[in-house]
């Protein structure tokens, strides 16, 4: 679970920003707050909503940690520049390091990463561990600028000078945590784990892949079907139907995959006709006795005395073919056992894209009822459907604004900061008053 991001010379953000995931004192929906191990009264937030106007900052926050996640998973290649992107409209702040601070629950412990970036070099990273009486355990720190370059914690590995010399190989433009792994450093490993499969990043014109990927996954197909039944789609069921590959224009080099299959394996192919307008089809390939099948997956509609009727997915609504992008997300939130052992954080970039309001609000219910003291799933998400500032739904620390001011520098802040907002306070109309500030100014505005 995602505790706390902290970031500073990000984007639009100058100052010092934090995203903060464990609650407040309010006492609406405390059913929802997940524990966290090994802490007395910490808790976590299961949802964190963000609004902001247009060019505010609000996809720049997400983007921060999806960065950090591909540094970390990823790297950069040798002599690559770190593609840091900082804040651009200040006078000293370009040479400034980008700064992000991630505290993060893994497993039974709670780590907290710290990097700072430019483009030529990892400036400094440190990784430890948090502990509940406010300590901190330092696994690593790495200073090029400090006497002692790189140090590690007392204990904390069986082999430091082994972890010392992977350090000496660590490139410049290289988090020590990425190389680290790469040389199967494993007392770092759980840390690296999070990142690479809890940490999931979703912009708005997030396409299908993830549908791709959760295709061949036991009972999927048959979820997905039932949610786009359930969520008035006009769609019955999902369902493939057997095509020639050789007539369908698919990309040679995709046809001799197909053709050089082994028996008993399955492909599944998802082609994107115009990216990020949801215009996609989805085929699956098999081989039994050597003779590879090809699949088109394709609604079922009902029509007119309960007839059905199969259409190509690239003849639904783009909010239906939004929604099955999402699909994985609410697969993972919402299937059963799978759902109450996930540990999945979902950074959903425009949750409410294409999407009816009333939709969008199911989505977030159907999460929050699945969610207890003992689960370990997030959704964080930025919006512009205003009737999602509900009380009645979120609490006020689960709601954050985003403000660009005149200089073009971005502030976050949480609903709770403000004083005066009562359980039953009607927060749309408050906020389109402009109390909260996050709200366009248009020319010639004061």
């Amino acid at each position: 679970m995602l505790l706390n991001l902290t970031i500073r010379n990000w984007k639009s953000f100058e100052k010092e920003t934090s995203l903060v995931l464990t609650p407040s004192r309010e006492r609406q929906h405390r059913e929802t707050l997940s524990e966290v191990p090994g802490f007395r009264s910490l808790k976590a937030l299961p949802v964190i909503s963000v609004y902001g106007g247009n060019a505010s900052g609000k996809t720049s926050l997400l983007e921060a940690l999806g960065f950090l996640r591909q540094l970390v998973v990823k790297g950069v290649a040798p002599d690559m520049p770190i593609p840091v992107d900082p804040f651009l409209l200040g006078s000293a702040s370009q040479e400034d390091p980008v700064v992000l601070d991630v505290t993060f629950l893994k497993g039974e412990t709670v780590y907290q990463l710290t990097v700072g970036l430019t483009r030529e070099r990892v400036c400094f990273e440190s990784l430890g561990q948090v502990k509940d009486n406010g300590g901190f355990k330092e696994l690593y720190r790495r200073d090029p600028s400090d006497e002692t370059p790189f140090a590690i914690g007392e204990g904390c590995f069986d082999a430091p000078d082994r972890v010392r010399f992977v350090f000496e190989g660590t490139r410049d433009n290289q988090l020590f945590l990425h190389n680290a792994i790469s040389q199967n450093v494993d007392e770092l490993r759980e840390a690296y784990l999070w990142f690479r499969d809890c940490l999931v990043v979703l912009g708005a014109n997030a396409g299908p892949r993830p549908f791709g990927a959760y295709f061949m996954r036991n009972g999927f197909l048959d979820f997905a079907s039932h949610q786009l039944h359930v969520l008035d789609t006009g769609i019955e069921r999902l369902e493939g139907v057997d095509v020639d590959y050789h007539s369908i224009g698919m990309p040679t080099d995709i046809e001799h995959q197909i053709e050089s299959m082994q028996p008993d394996t399955q492909l599944v192919m998802i082609f994107e006709k115009n990216p990020g307008d949801y215009d996609f089809e989805v085929y699956t390939a098999t081989v039994t006795d050597d003779h590879p099948t090809v699949r088109k997956l394709r609604s079922i509609h009902k029509a007119t005395g309960g007839r059905e009727v199969a259409f190509d997915l690239n003849r639904e609504s783009a909010g239906t073919k939004r929604l099955i992008s999402l699909l994985p997300m609410m697969y993972d939130f919402c299937s059963g056992d799978e759902a109450a052992s996930c540990e999945k954080v979902y950074l959903v970039d425009e949750l409410d894209r294409c999407l009816h309001s009333m939709l969008s609000k199911h989505i977030i219910e159907t999460f929050l009822d699945t969610c207890n003291a003992k689960t370990r799933k997030q959704l964080i998400f930025t919006t512009h459907d205003l009737l999602l500032m509900d009380q009645s739904l979120l609490r006020r620390d689960e709601m954050y604004i985003i403000e660009r001011d005149r200089t073009g520098r971005s502030q976050l802040t949480g609903l709770n900061e403000f004083e005066g907002l009562r359980y039953d306070r009607d927060l749309v109309r408050s906020y389109l008053a402009g109390r909260f500030g996050g709200i366009p100014m248009f020319a010639g505005e004061e």
